[in-house]
């Protein structure tokens, strides 16, 4: 048994009364040692509950801007899906507008032409006199061949 076990012991047996000058002064001195050790304890959790405190603090700033960032995003996409579908549907009529004129000059060109083809058949019957189309005539018939071409499959031919 060592001199610290045996003091120890001599205490719980017969109380601090019973030790001797030096067996005193040890235990006093593993008293304040202990208590010094506790008080260290309690400092370092002390210190540790601070530090926690402020990353919880620090973390609770961080939700808040992101949560707000967060927002700002979500708004943000839903403005741009609002304007891509605004512009998805211009572009859509856009679209079906320029084909509804295709159709449209394709079916006026198919009746030039076909007027074009009766001519001859016209002049026959009118005694062999050829039909002269006025000026205004020939021009109108002109624009609408130009303005076809570029929007029909077949060139406005």
């Amino acid at each position: 048994m060592s001199i610290e076990e045996g003091w120890r012991n001599h205490v719980k047996l017969f109380g601090v009364g019973s030790l001797n000058a030096l067996d005193r002064w040890r235990y006093e001195q593993d008293k304040l040692e202990q208590e010094r050790a506790q008080a260290r304890e309690q400092r370092k959790r002390d210190q540790e509950r601070r530090e926690q405190d402020l990353a919880r603090a620090s973390a609770s700033e961080q939700i808040v801007a992101l949560r707000a960032e967060l927002s700002a995003v979500r708004d943000a996409h839903e403005s741009l899906c609002g304007t891509f579908a605004d512009v998805t549907r211009a572009t859509a009529d856009v679209i079906q507008t320029l084909g509804d004129q295709c159709r449209d000059l394709s079916r006026e060109t198919e009746g030039l032409r076909e007027l074009k083809a009766q001519v001859p058949e016209l002049a026959k019957l009118h005694g062999g006199r050829q039909m002269i189309l006025s000026s205004p005539a020939r021009s109108l018939v002109a624009l609408r061949l130009r303005i076809c071409r570029p929007f029909c499959r077949h060139g406005g031919r």
